[in-house]
C-alpha cells in the first residue's frame, strides 16, 4: 500500500521515488557487494592506529598477577598485535567508535543486515519467479530455524581463527548468497538456502565476538547498540529502494 507507506516513512519514501531509473537490483547488488568487499579488506589490510594508552596506575608495577616477571615490561611486545589491542580496548569510547576497526564493521554489518531482511523479504517472490509452485518455500520455513545448528561451527572458527578472519568467511556466506540468488535455476537455490542457513546463524554472534575481541567489554553494550542502529537505518532506506522497485515492476 504506497499511501500508507508514504505516511510511515516519509523520507525512506522520498528516497525511493527520486532514486535514478535503471536496474535497481543490480545496482544495489554490486555497490553492496563492492562495499562489503572493500570494507572486509580494509580489516586485513590497514594498519592499527596507535591509540593512546591509559595512565598506569601507582599499584601497576607491583601487581605480580600481571605479568610473570615486572622486570621485563617490554615481553608483551613480543606479540606484535598486542600493544594495539590492549590500548584500543582500554581507549576512551570515542576514541573506539572513531577508530578504523569499529566504522569498518560498521559498514560491513550495514550490508549484512540488509542482506539478511532482503533474502527474508524476497525468498518466497524469488523462488516463485524461478518456477517453485509453494514446494520449497514451505521447505524453507521449516529449514530456517535450524540455523542453530551451524552456530557451533561458528564458534570454533571465531576462537581458531579470530574475529576478522571469521568475518572474512561470513562475508563470503553473504555474497555467495547474494549472486546465487541472481542465476535462474530452482535447484541452485537449494545451494543458496544451505549458505543462507550459514549466515543467518553466524551473523549477531559475529558481531558480539568482533567488539568483545577488539575492544574489549567496558564499552561493550554502547558499542554493539551503535553497530545495530546503524544496521537498522540501512534497512529502513532500503525500504525506500524496495518500494521503487515495486512501483516500476508493478507499473
Amino acid at each position: 500500500n504506497t499511501t500508507h507507506y508514504r505516511e510511515m516513512f516519509p523520507l525512506a519514501y522520498t528516497v525511493g521515488t527520486y532514486w535514478p531509473t535503471f536496474d535497481y537490483y543490480a545496482f544495489l547488488t554490486f555497490w553492496g557487494i563492492v562495499a562489503l568487499l572493500a570494507a572486509t579488506a580494509g580489516l586485513f589490510l590497514l594498519p592499527r592506529q596507535p591509540y593512546p594508552e591509559p595512565k598506569a596506575s601507582p599499584t601497576s608495577a607491583t601487581t605480580p598477577l600481571l605479568r610473570n616477571s615486572i622486570t621485563q615490561p617490554e615481553a608483551d611486545s613480543l606479540n606484535p598485535t598486542s600493544p594495539n589491542d590492549i590500548s584500543l580496548k582500554e581507549a576512551s569510547l570515542k576514541i573506539q567508535l572513531l577508530s578504523w576497526p569499529f566504522v569498518l564493521f560498521v559498514v560491513i554489518w550495514m550490508q549484512l543486515a540488509i542482506r539478511l531482511n532482503g533474502y527474508l523479504d524476497s525468498n518466497e517472490d524469488i523462488l516463485r519467479q524461478y518456477g517453485d509452485n509453494g514446494t520449497m518455500g514451505h521447505y524453507f520455513g521449516y529449514i530456517l530455524p535450524m540455523s542453530f545448528l551451524p552456530c557451533v561451527l561458528v564458534g570454533l572458527l571465531t576462537d581458531s581463527v579470530g574475529s576478522i578472519h571469521a568475518t572474512g568467511v561470513i562475508n563470503l556466506t553473504a555474497v555467495i548468497v547474494n549472486l546465487l540468488t541472481l542465476i535462474p535455476s530452482l535447484k541452485l537455490q537449494w545451494v543458496t538456502i544451505f549458505f543462507f542457513v550459514i549466515f543467518k546463524s553466524a551473523l549477531f554472534s559475529l558481531m558480539f565476538s568482533f567488539v568483545a575481541e577488539n575492544f574489549g567489554f567496558t564499552s561493550f553494550g554502547t558499542l554493539t547498540a551503535v553497530i545495530s542502529f546503524f544496521g537498522g537505518i540501512g534497512n529502513y532506506f532500503i525500504g525506500g529502494v524496495a518500494l521503487k522497485l515495486a512501483l516500476k515492476f508493478n507499473s
